[in-house]
Formats: structure tokens, C-alpha cells, sequence
């Protein structure tokens, strides 16, 4: 089982286990404020499964990151939402 470093702590994870699961059951709270994470140091989502050993560390939606990626993210879904209205064009 891989072992995530979260907060300066250790913690055993089943593998596959995806990283914003794990937040979930440690960070209720906030998890809404939780947009991404650092793993290892390369920006995630929070659908990227646990396969080995790694640090994390949360990105939230009011630091300079997470409003990038709110913004790529908003993007992205106007961008779809045009293709389906106006898929001629």
C-alpha cells in the first residue's frame, strides 16, 4: 500500500485510491475549497489515483494556482457548451 505525506504526516493508502477521496476523509471541512494538488511538486486533479509513495499538498480555489485552474476549467465547459449550441460553426 503506497503511503501519502500529507501535513506532515504519514498516511497508508489502499492503491488506486484517488487523491481527492483521501481528502474527503481528511480535510471535511473543505472540501469544496480543494480544486487540485501538488504531487510531488507536478500539479494533479483530484482524480489521480495513488500508485506509490508521495507528498501532497492541496491547492486551493483563492491561492494564485487555483484560479488558474478554475479558469481553465470554466473555459473548458463554455467551450463545450458552445460546440453543442453551434456545432456548425
Amino acid at each position: 500500500m503506497p503511503k501519502i505525506k500529507y501535513k506532515d504526516e504519514s498516511f497508508r493508502v489502499p492503491k488506486g485510491t484517488l487523491i481527492g477521496d483521501f481528502l474527503k476523509a481528511h480535510e471535511p471541512e473543505q472540501p469544496l475549497q480543494i480544486v487540485a494538488v501538488f504531487l510531488e511538486h507536478a500539479l494533479c486533479s483530484l482524480n489521480t489515483p495513488v500508485t506509490r509513495d508521495a507528498r501532497i499538498d492541496p491547492v486551493y480555489i483563492n491561492s494564485v494556482h487555483g484560479l488558474r485552474v478554475y479558469e481553465r476549467t470554466v473555459n473548458l465547459v463554455m467551450t463545450r457548451i458552445g460546440k453543442k449550441l453551434f456545432p456548425d460553426d
